[in-house]
């Protein structure tokens, strides 16, 4: 059957399954209720009197067939108007069914939308996401016959209109071909999304910035400014129109809701976007207001997404426009909207991208076809839950708006216990939310790996990452839920006021944080009295990089680093770098533990109690172990300078305990400070999230309340402590990683002092009369350059400086008679069998030239872009021995046309190669070039894609001599170049880092 048939079966449905709501009530004595009045009575006016104006409906009472009841106030008079605080286009598109049928027609109408919307989305699962018609006329009708999609189909709200929208922008913005067209349709769909709802600009943006990208990237870029205009000139008319008519930029302007704290407080007056983070899951797992409660089959959802996140041929075009539409929503649901739910059944604020996320699962399905048994039943089972809901609301049982959760469906209530209750915010209910994260993410990670094997990953890869990437998901689920639990029990007004008080006191700060940072430089000096080899700048950037590593790693994970960083950036030994870190580590658990039990040993002993004896113990012993092993290598051990460094930082850190305190108002003497920081410090050995978060508060604002001091204020102290503490460590941390030089992640730059590469390799001398039989070879690497490589190899000269003059052009698997033309045209052909790359190509040139013992050897593309009689300016350096490596550069020479986006990243990745290999270059991406017999030998090229960068960074690290001569640039005049900055930037700069740090 065709994409046509499965599309009008899964629109019949939707369309049924929407109109079987059409007769429930939205509340007790009233059909509909909330903002669905106001846009029918919108409606109503629009198709009876042409204007926005409801003073005289609700006069009239006009709403009563619709809304039994007495009509709550929504709006305030704007002019002596009364008008609908709701954008207009759902009114618009409702009036001439309201003027001919009433609400019933209206209702009708909107049935037929979410048919449409159906029908669009079948047709987006098939041609842009290479679903086969019928799995994906199954899968849309699935999730069309229940919640949310058929509800709203008849319910009074923008939402479906939305989506449609919506689903046209992404289905223009993933055309397979960018242009102009598909720029034009998907902003008429974009430009409709503000007037359904201003809540709907983030997907309009989100949509429309895809669509531009992909526009620009595929050359269209005066289609691209054209539609910017466009969108620019129609986001005037909007604010304008608003202002004219709403007094405002919003239509909440006109709702008195807002008269007094402005129509920007729509979402919330005091925003707690901690909070609402929640909702991420909650919208999809909460018992009343979650979407799978209702509907199972939106269980997929994650696992459909991540189908969707492999990269793949079938749905190249889809992938990203779809998941930056789909993003786009669900974060505005989650952190925009004033409710997580709004009104109505659940999912009203995420309708307008679910059907981007029913795409997703049709692609899953179409990958894995046994889910459509599974997916049907569930589908099943939503679809039952829906139609019982809405003959309960239509025959006087719980309403769609007031209790909807009271409903008697069998699969709702069966399912309903397995969920958690947001509303309740209970203990209980938040472990249940992180365990359906978790749940939820499981689902998504598997999916996502089977998609990688099903596109041809190794499996062992995949298998490798599949230990990380769950560790990593429970670590960043438990960590949030910990600070979020943290951060609900403290009190922000004490926090703040401490914050205040710190602020209003900068001589206490700096001598706070001074020293904080001066124990690790304590801590530092000690390292180096073990290892004399060890300079105390790199001791420090190891401490401070695993320092900062540890608040971002579980299990105290960074440590490692320190000994990497060690050994990377010195001249130290593994053993010796090992074996001192875990000596002086155990000595600063031993000396903390002595210092805390010498401060407060009633205290330290009620907190930590005996297991700390037993760590202490088994950390002393593996600690002398250590030393003992370290003596053995370098004949030092961990003497007393040492341990009272050790002791001093430790005190160090105290001072910050000591001083937060005193913010809080708190009395705290220096021994409880120690005592405390010993009780926190002592806790976190055995801790599992990042930076001991969770156990490093519990135990110091146990230790505090030990000594006197509130449980709430000391949770908050130590609160404060540690995000200070987390702070510092993850900026340092940063710091440290390229500070001191050499940097933990290598050499970016080329050494001052290099080797004299040329003379050492035989640089050439002027070129003696005995030499003139030694060619010059000039390579062309061409791929596809059929317009343009005979002309060009016609162009070179017969000889320069008394050398006869080879072309030679290198075929990269060219598709087209270049090869056949490049002949004709009196040029060699190396061939490829297959495209390779313009570094291959070059490496291949280079080689040739060598085995033809070449006086000079230089290259430059094949598209006409260099003139090849300029050759002789090229090779002139070499053949008279002043250069090993000469550069052609359009900027010191004639320009005649480049694209401005172009000449920008030609000058920001100039000078960052000229910063790179220290030396006057200005043109690093320049096409013409030319190099020594010696520096062609020498020459290494590390990737296939492309040589600019590598090329000199290689020749000049080995101290072959520069040279740049201006020539003459014209823009291609056909082809295309296949540079592209995201692949380039890619390929290119893990290149030059390789080449800057050889193994």
């Amino acid at each position: 059957m065709s994409l046509r048939t499965w599309a009008c079966a899964a629109a019949g449905i939707a369309l049924v399954a929407a109109l079987a709501g059409l007769g429930s009530r939205a509340a007790y004595g009233a059909r509909t209720s909330g903002d669905e009045p106001y846009y029918l009575l919108t409606a109503l006016s629009l198709g009876t009197d042409g204007d926005l104006e409801l003073g005289d409906e609700i006069a009239d009472d006009a709403y009563r067939p619709f809304h039994e009841i007495p009509l709550d106030q929504q709006s305030a008079p704007v002019g002596g108007r009364l008008l609908s605080p709701h954008d207009p286009l759902l009114a618009v598109l409702l009036a001439p069914a309201m003027a001919l049928g009433g609400w019933v027609a209206a209702k009708a109408a909107l049935a037929v939308l979410a048919a449409l919307l159906a029908a669009g989305t079948v047709w987006l699962a098939v041609r842009r996401g290479g679903v086969t018609p019928w799995v994906a006329g199954v899968v849309v009708a699935s999730f069309a016959a229940g919640v949310p999609l058929a509800p709203y189909g008849t319910q009074v709200y923008p939402e479906v209109a939305a989506a449609l929208a919506t689903v046209v922008a992404v289905g223009a913005a993933s055309a397979p071909r960018p242009g102009r067209r598909g720029l034009l349709v998907a902003a008429a769909a974009v430009v409709a999304l503000p007037w359904l709802g201003v809540k709907y600009v983030p997907v309009a943006a989100a949509v429309m910035a895809v669509a531009a990208w992909r526009a620009w990237r595929a050359g269209g870029r005066r289609a691209v400014l054209g539609t910017a205009a466009l969108l620019t000139a129609a986001g005037a008319v909007y604010l304008a129109a608003h202002q004219a008519i709403w007094g405002g930029w919003t239509v909440y302007a006109a709702g008195d809701h807002f008269t007094a704290t402005g129509e920007l407080s729509v979402v919330g007056t005091a925003p707690d976007y901690l909070g609402r983070a929640r909702r991420l899951v909650g919208l999809l797992v909460d018992r009343e207001h979650g979407l799978i409660p209702w509907a199972p089959a939106w269980l997929a959802l994650p696992a459909g997404v991540a189908a969707v996140a492999v990269r793949s041929a079938t749905h190249a075009a889809l992938r990203l426009p779809l998941l930056a539409t789909l993003a786009a929503g669900w974060l505005t649901a989650a952190f925009v909207a004033l409710t997580m739910h709004g009104w109505w059944v659940p999912g009203r604020q995420v309708v307008v991208v679910l059907p981007l996320a029913v795409v997703g699962v049709a692609v899953l399905v179409e990958r894995w076809r046994w889910l459509l048994a599974p997916l049907a039943a569930a589908s099943a089972l939503g679809a039952t839950s829906w139609l019982w809901l809405a003959r309960e609301a239509a025959s006087g049982g719980p309403t769609l708006i007031v209790d909807f959760a009271e409903t008697s469906a069998p699969g709702y209530r069966a399912l309903a216990g397995l969920f958690p209750a947001g509303r309740m915010g209970a203990a209980a209910d938040d472990r249940g939310l992180v365990i359906w994260a978790l749940l939820l993410g499981g689902l998504a990670v598997t999916a996502w790996l089977a998609s990688r094997a099903e596109a041809g990953v190794p499996a062992a890869r995949l298998l490798r990452r599949l230990p990380s990437v769950a560790i990593a998901a429970v670590v960043a689920v438990t960590t949030g839920a910990l600070v979020a639990g943290l951060v609900r029990l403290v009190d922000g007004r004490e926090v703040l006021g401490a914050l205040h008080t710190a602020a209003g006191q900068p001589l206490a700060l700096m001598l706070a944080l001074g020293s904080f940072a001066a124990a690790f430089w304590a801590r530092a000096l000690a390292w180096t009295r073990l290892l004399p080899g060890l300079g105390l700048g790199q001791a420090s950037a190891a401490i401070h990089v695993a320092l900062g590593a540890n608040h971002v790693l579980p299990l105290r994970l960074g440590e490692p680093l320190r000994i990497v960083s060690a050994v990377r950036r010195s001249s130290v030994g593994w053993t010796e770098a090992a074996a001192s870190t875990v000596a002086l580590r155990s000595a600063d658990v031993v000396v903390l533990l002595v210092l805390g039990g010498v401060a407060g040993p009633t205290v330290l002993w009620d907190l930590v109690g005996a297991w700390a004896l037993g760590a202490a113990v088994v950390v002393a012993a593996l600690g002398a172990g250590f030393a003992v092993h370290l003596r053995r290598r370098t004949g030092r051990l961990p003497g007393a300078p040492v341990l009272a460094l050790t002791g001093a930082a430790w005190l160090l850190e105290a001072v910050l305990v000591w001083q937060c305190a005193r913010w809080f108002g708190l009395d705290l003497g220096p021994a409880e400070a120690v005592v405390v920081l010993a009780a926190a410090v002592s806790a976190q050995l055995l801790a599992l999230t990042p930076g001991g978060i969770g156990t490093y508060e519990a135990a110091a604002a146990a230790a505090l309340a030990a000594v006197g001091v509130p449980l709430t204020t000391g949770l908050a102290v130590a609160l404060t402590v540690h995000a200070t503490k987390t702070a510092y460590s993850l900026v340092a941390g940063a710091l440290a990683v390229v500070i001191p030089t050499p940097g933990l992640l290598g050499r970016w730059r080329l050494p001052a002092t290099l080797p004299d590469g040329g003379a050492a390799m035989g640089r050439p001398a002027a070129a003696g009369a005995a030499e003139r039989h030694r060619p010059v070879v000039l390579f062309l690497p061409a791929h596809d350059e059929e317009g343009t490589v005979a002309d060009v190899v016609r162009r070179a000269p017969a000889q320069v400086g008394g050398h006869p003059v080879e072309v030679v052009v290198v075929d990269d698997g060219s598709r087209d008679r270049t090869a056949v033309l490049a002949r004709h045209a009196g040029a060699h052909v190396l061939a490829h069998d297959a495209n390779r790359g313009l570094g291959a190509a070059v490496r291949s040139g280079l080689a040739w030239a060598v085995e033809r013992k070449a006086a000079a050897v230089a290259f430059c593309d094949a598209d006409g872009e260099y003139d090849p009689a300029q050759l002789d300016r090229l090779v002139q350096p070499i053949l008279c021995g002043r250069a090993d490596y000469v550069v052609g550069s359009r900027f010191a020479g004639d320009v005649e046309r480049m694209h401005p986006h172009r000449r920008l990243g030609n000058i920001v990745l100039t000078a960052w190669l000229r910063w790179t290999v220290r030396a006057g270059v200005t043109d690093g991406q320049s096409g013409y070039r030319a190099l020594s017999p010696a520096a062609a030998s020498a020459a290494t090229i590390p990737h296939d894609y492309n040589y600019a960068q590598v090329l000199t960074v290689d020749l000049l690290g080995k101290g072959f001599a520069y040279a740049e001569v201006p020539i003459t640039y014209a823009f291609r005049s056909s082809g295309d170049s296949f540079v592209r900055l995201g692949r380039y930037l890619r390929a290119v700069i893990p290149a030059v880092w390789r080449q800057l740090n050889p193994a």
